[in-house]
């Protein structure tokens, strides 16, 4: 039993992604967001390579596509860019389509853009904007929606405002893709039932309505979901399209 608990957890020691592993490159900022603010952030640590695989693959899905306008890139959005580590990634996946592209890259803790600007500067297809996504209006709309904001952590007139403009930003045909922790979502309901026999607020009753709008944006626009399993927290992904 000790061996399989060692296993496991070198595996998710593993899986962390290396792009925020040195203080360099945003590990440090990454931990310091964490504790200044960890309703914003919503992560224990950076996703893996597997969640960054699964939650941009959509990529090449538009990547390969033909019906693109003439002299139009490719435009992803990615909403909360954090140390950059997922951004690391998208860049790579971007590299391999035959298409120009635009990536824009929406984060609000100022820290964290300070090492956004810094790791992507040399790359003139990255724009990182220090910004409210629920808020964010570039004139053009997106043909991939990646997001790594914490939904369930946040108030639920912000998600329905954030939920609304992901639909207006994305294209028709476009996709979103977005992440949660697996069995997160029963844990805090259950702890947040325990709460309301101490306090005279009715916090569950707030978090199941943030679950609610998901459930229905996936109700409406949802094409799949995937586990993945090798992440330091194990996750489900999101895909949805708009039509």
């Amino acid at each position: 039993m000790h061996h399989r608990s060692l296993c496991l957890t070198i595996i998710l020691l593993f899986s962390v992604n290396t792009t925020c592993l040195s203080k360099e490159s945003g590990f440090l900022s990454f931990w310091m967001g964490v504790l200044r603010n960890p309703e914003q952030v919503g992560a224990i640590a950076p996703g893996s390579p597997f969640l960054a695989k699964e939650i941009s693959k959509h990529i090449d899905t538009v990547g390969m596509q033909d019906s693109f306008e003439i002299n139009q890139p490719v435009r992803i959005l990615e909403a909360g860019g954090g140390c950059g580590a997922l951004t690391a990634d998208i860049e790579k996946r971007l590299a391999h389509i035959d298409k120009s592209y635009l990536l824009d890259v929406i984060e609000i803790d100022p820290d964290y853009c300070e090492v956004l600007v810094a790791k992507f500067s040399h790359n003139p297809n990255i724009h990182i904007h220090c910004a409210d996504v629920s808020t964010w209006n570039p004139g053009y709309q997106y043909d991939v929606i990646i997001s790594s904001l914490p939904f369930t952590s946040l108030p639920s007139d912000l998600v329905i405002r954030i939920v609304e403009q992901f639909k207006k930003l994305a294209k028709k045909e476009g996709f979103i893709s977005y992440f949660e922790y697996i069995l997160l979502a029963d844990v805090k309901s259950a702890y947040l039932g325990v709460k309301e026999l101490f306090v005279e607020e009715h916090p569950k009753k707030e978090f199941e309505k943030k679950v609610r709008i998901l459930s229905d944006f996936r109700r409406d626009f949802g094409i799949e979901s995937k586990h993945v399993l090798l992440n330091v927290m194990p996750a489900q992904i999101h895909h949805l399209k708009m039509y």
